[in-house]
């Protein structure tokens, strides 16, 4: 009995793994437990896939595995009914392998029958939307929008309860919340949970990401760490908030980045910005890769405004003004010219 809870717990943990729903000190002990062994690494693998493919999947739970298994051992059979000496000689100690294997087969189909029963169980009511490398418009049940940036992903109930509108974010999105004083608008991202009534702001939690960041456009947003409810600051229009993960503080600046929206509103305004400051904006609004191809070129500086204008119009106005050159090398632009000195 204590083995099936452990394995429970367990699987629980790799799916919330998998959702993006862990705390920090889980993610880290999940990753070391991956690289613990093959075999570790091999289930985790596996598990991932199903989760991949399970919007797919209809229902793993039907699997019989005796069923399964009568039919492997009944191909094996026939297989061996006429036996050369040579195949006698190892029979037995191929029945040794094959017995071993239908364990191996038979924890593997009840781990992904927990698994999926967890995975079922956990998102029966809820929607799921995820980005790759482009940026999704969402509008939930109570009127509220959320617009995702690219490699995110948005889970939400169908139907938000009476007390609270509550969902998860991994990644980057922009919140316009319809206001609703009765029901709190809460987001969970990751180590930091988003607390508001009705306002608009950005939230900024990739995994990968040192910091988890929230801007706020309109209204106020309290922010306060999951570990540590105490630990909270309240963000008012133009302030944004960041979260340092490895020191579980926070940080707060009264003046965001006139671009940090960029990627959402198209519009970028840069008033004597470093060059390598600008390929940074412009990297994350068009998701491409840019390089500096001189170390001279960083300390060039433009005062220049962009509103829904394309990267290929972008790049025009940079190349005039700068006398630069952009060259397309696959999915990377390489930018060369004569560079700058420091100023």
């Amino acid at each position: 009995m204590k083995k099936n809870n452990e394995h429970t717990e367990l699987m629980n943990l790799l799916t919330r793994y998998l959702a993006g729903e862990c705390s920090r000190d889980e993610s880290d002990w999940v990753d070391q437990w991956i690289k613990t062994g093959p075999e570790n690494g091999k289930i985790f693998r596996d598990l991932k896939h199903v989760w991949d493919g399970m919007d797919m999947v209809e229902d793993i739970r039907s699997i019989n595995i005796d069923e399964e298994w009568a039919s492997i051992e009944k191909r094996i059979t026939e297989s061996d009914t006429e036996m050369s000496p040579l195949k006698v000689k190892y029979r037995s100690e191929r029945i040794k392998r094959f017995s071993l294997l239908r364990v191996a087969a038979g924890f593997a189909i009840i781990a992904l029958t927990t698994f999926a029963t967890i995975y079922f169980t956990r998102n029966s009511g809820y929607e799921k939307v995820r980005t790759a490398m482009e940026t999704k418009e969402v509008e939930l049940r109570d009127g509220s929008f959320v617009t995702l940036n690219t490699n995110s992903l948005l889970k939400y109930p169908k139907k938000f309860d009476k007390e609270s509108r509550e969902l998860s974010l991994r990644g980057e999105a922009f919140f316009n919340v319809v206001p609703d004083k009765t029901r709190p608008f809460i987001v969970n991202a990751g180590d930091i949970e988003v607390k508001v009534l009705g306002t608009s702001f950005n939230i900024n939690a990739y995994k990968d990401n040192e910091a988890i960041e929230v801007l706020v456009s309109t209204g106020r947003v309290a922010m306060s760490s999951v570990k540590q409810q105490d630990k909270r600051i309240v963000l008012d229009p133009g302030n944004m908030g960041t979260f340092l993960k490895s020191e579980s503080s926070f940080i707060m600046e009264k003046e965001a980045d006139k671009n940090y929206l960029s990627w959402k509103t198209l519009e970028m305004e840069f008033n004597n910005d470093k060059l390598s400051d600008v390929i940074k904006i412009l990297e994350k609004v068009f998701h491409t890769n840019i390089i500096l191809k001189d170390p001279g070129l960083e300390n060039c500086r433009i005062t220049v405004s962009f509103d829904n204008q394309s990267l290929e119009a972008v790049i025009n106005v940079l190349e005039a003004t700068l006398d630069l050159e952009f060259t397309r090398k696959d999915d990377t632009i390489e930018i060369t010219g004569p560079g700058c000195e420091p100023n």
